[in-house]
């Protein structure tokens, strides 16, 4: 796939149709592409949908790298300017919170996330 967008829409599809099982050949590559995504410090878009193919595969991501992510994405909610800024960073919130261990992985200043975006 030529992004990671576009791997979770293709994933998203063979799920739907039954079908992930049967491709495998995916798997690999796909997951390298996940775990370098949340490495690097790269866009939230780009985490969002790191997260969402991760909840689709459940590759075998560190929880510390996934730990690491979690302060990123809290700033970049105190940072967001914008529907879509808020859109990416709490959603991939909510994915890594579903895909991990971690309890307490909460926003900051839920309060004022909601006024922001009212």
């Amino acid at each position: 796939f030529s992004s990671l967008e576009e791997a979770y829409e293709a994933l998203r599809t063979f799920e739907i149709l039954g079908i992930i099982e049967k491709k495998p050949d995916v798997r690999a590559a796909t997951c390298h592409c996940v775990s370098e995504t949340f490495w690097s410090t790269s866009s939230t878009s780009k985490d969002l949908y790191a997260s969402k193919v991760n909840g689709i595969l459940k590759c075998d991501v560190d929880g510390k790298v996934l730990e690491g992510v979690v302060p990123r994405l809290q700033a970049a909610v105190s940072d967001a300017g914008s529907l879509l800024d808020f859109y990416y960073s709490i959603g991939s919130l909510v994915l890594i919170k579903d895909q991990t261990s971690k309890e307490d992985l909460h926003l900051v200043d839920a309060e004022g996330v909601f006024h922001s975006i009212k």
